[in-house]
């Protein structure tokens, strides 16, 4: 189970430990939209996961609303 060290996780290692896990460039957006750009990343992430209910039930899956 992840504790917070370094390796755990990749977003607690560019979040709190400072670490380059993906690109610096990569490494700094995800930084950037965790300190305060949840209003840019809200709607594309509601996106994605309402595309992939679609997809899931065109496929057959049941999936919750």
């Amino acid at each position: 189970m992840a504790n917070g060290t370094r390796g755990d996780h990749p977003l607690t290692d560019i979040l709190n430990h400072g670490l380059t896990v993906y690109s610096p460039e990569v490494d700094g957006l995800v930084s950037n939209s965790t300190a305060g750009h949840a209003a840019y990343l809200e709607p594309r992430l509601r996106e994605m996961r309402d595309r992939m209910r679609a997809d899931a039930r065109a496929r057959g899956w049941e999936v919750d609303q």
